[in-house]
């Protein structure tokens, strides 16, 4: 398996070192599963942790409405053909 040259902060290789050490598995183990979900992703980059965003409800209810009204209008056109 080839190997590549990546280049890190000291600081950031040198703490993932001692999670992924504190854990029992190889930080290679850690990249090789990074390089996983990226490759499976929707040409979206995720930092962080993704948060929870409450909608309020009134939003949240004409949202659902115009999802209902997109997807009858979608289930007509193709009806239509």
């Amino acid at each position: 398996m080839p190997t590549p040259t990546l280049t890190f902060r000291t600081n950031l290789r040198n703490q993932a070192t001692k999670k992924s050490q504190r854990m029992g598995v190889p930080l290679s183990l850690v990249l090789n599963n990074a390089l996983r979900v990226f490759l499976k992703s929707d040409d979206s980059v995720i930092i962080g942790k993704p948060q929870m965003v409450e909608i309020p409800n009134d939003l949240q209810q004409k949202v659902d409405k115009l999802g209902k009204l997109a997807q009858k209008a979608v289930a007509k056109k193709l009806t239509k053909k």
